[in-house]
């Protein structure tokens, strides 16, 4: 049976209407074909099996709702279909515009992954969270323990006392992962500065 052009779709909030014109136009979705089967976009001539959507008794589509889709997963992929169909911009520099709430970001891929898997969103969202942090770990540097809020650090203290037994100890705490700050304090004649290990699971 022939499927309207819109259709409303209820999902676990409340009903959509979907475009099926816009969704067989869009380009993000040219290689997302388990999607394009589920809305029933592709031509005459697909090698899928062919089947009528799935209604309830008031014939309304149950795809959405029984995927366990809410209305802002699917607005919120909705919203990724438009900007990068129509911006005419890479995926990186989508990221850049932040039109995307890290909540959103992570919504649309599992709502995309519900649906098949479109490639433009994995893309999107793995670019996203390598860029977060990047950028959680450029803003978040202590350079003394104090600073070390998040606890991420394992600290201590070398100082120039005795050059060569200095020297020893902080290429030793270099080969096993530490790196110096740029904070340091003179005591005396002594100068102190801070090395730092980021912690691992069993540090």
């Amino acid at each position: 049976m022939e499927q309207p052009e819109l259709l409303l779709i209820p999902t676990t909030y409340k009903s959509v209407i979907v475009c099926k014109n816009m969704l067989r136009k869009s380009q993000t979705l040219k290689k997302a074909p388990i999607l394009r089967e589920l809305f029933k976009l592709n031509d005459k001539t697909t090698k899928w099996k062919v089947t009528d959507m799935m209604i309830d008794k008031k014939g309304n589509i149950t795809l959405l709702n029984e995927l366990n889709i809410h209305s802002n997963d699917w607005n919120s992929l909705l919203k990724f279909i438009k900007i990068n169909d129509e911006s005419k911009k890479s995926i990186n520099e989508i990221i850049e515009l932040d039109l995307f709430t890290e909540d959103e970001v992570d919504s649309l891929y599992y709502t995309s992954i519900k649906l098949g898997g479109i490639p433009d969103v994995d893309t999107f969202y793995l670019n996203y969270h390598e860029q977060e942090k990047k950028e959680n770990s450029i803003s978040y540097n202590p350079q003394e323990p104090k600073e070390d809020y998040k606890n991420m650090y394992t600290w201590t203290i070398v100082n120039d006392h005795n050059p060569m037994e200095s020297y020893s100890v902080v290429k030793e705490l270099l080969d096993i992962g530490y790196s110096s700050t740029s904070l340091s304090f003179r005591q005396g004649v002594t100068q102190y500065w801070y090395m730092k290990k980021e912690k691992t699971a069993i540090a």
